[in-house]
């Protein structure tokens, strides 16, 4: 046998991610006239993606049967508004 690699390393490699998004609208009539009404809206969209990566030494490379430990935590977050009165 050549290499002598374990194949079941690649389950400890780790790679999770999660995702989440809200969507809301508030909003609020007023009526002037029988014909006329004012109304306001205000519009929310927020978005949440995380990411938890694990690589361990015991994964193999081209060039050796180990590897440097890697891991990473990425978050991001972001709030999109949107007001408009008409």
């Amino acid at each position: 046998m050549g290499g002598g690699v374990n194949p079941l390393v690649n389950y400890l490699i780790k790679d999770e991610r999660q995702t989440a998004k809200s969507l809301s609208t508030i909003f609020g009539e007023i009526n002037i006239t029988k014909d006329l009404v004012f109304r306001s809206e205000f519009h929310t969209e927020f978005k949440f993606w995380e990411r938890n990566y694990f690589l361990p030494t015991s994964y193999p490379t081209g060039s050796s049967y180990t590897s440097r430990p890697q891991g990473l935590n990425n978050i991001s977050t972001r709030l999109y508004w949107n007001s408009k009165t008409f």
